[in-house]
């Protein structure tokens, strides 16, 4: 367990880890042996250069990441220590990518989704 999380998924300071509320929140929408699938974006802000989405798998035995619900709150310190933690426990992960290009002919909410589906899409592959 993680020394800023204690047993009930609080932190030290008696707030609750909203990594913990999070996965509590995904483990009562889903069926007992369901997977719990996150997908999220990078690269929407830039005026230049490609938007990535990850697409990461997790079995539900293994609990939530503490501290991790939101990655772009992160430091990038933060970040860079708890990626191989987030490769090491899943069950699967992929990457998919959008190109300026793209960007520039369906608009960048349309890259973003298509960025996602190709990250879900190469889960499968």
């Amino acid at each position: 367990m993680s020394p800023a999380r204690t047993a009930a998924g609080t932190t030290k300071s008696g707030r609750i880890d909203p990594a913990s509320a999070l996965w509590a929140h995904d483990l009562a929408l889903l069926p007992p042996d369901a997977l719990i699938v996150g997908v999220d974006e990078v690269g929407r802000g830039p005026l230049a250069g490609n938007v990535v989405a990850a697409c990461v798998v997790f079995d539900r035995a293994g609990g939530p990441l503490a501290g991790l619900n939101d990655s772009k709150k992160l430091t990038p310190a933060r970040r860079a220590a708890v990626a191989p933690e987030i490769r090491a426990r899943a069950v699967a992960w992929a990457l998919g990518e959008a190109t300026p290009d793209e960007i520039d002919t369906i608009n960048i909410l349309q890259a973003t989704f298509l960025a996602m589906r190709r990250a879900l899409t190469a889960l499968r592959e």
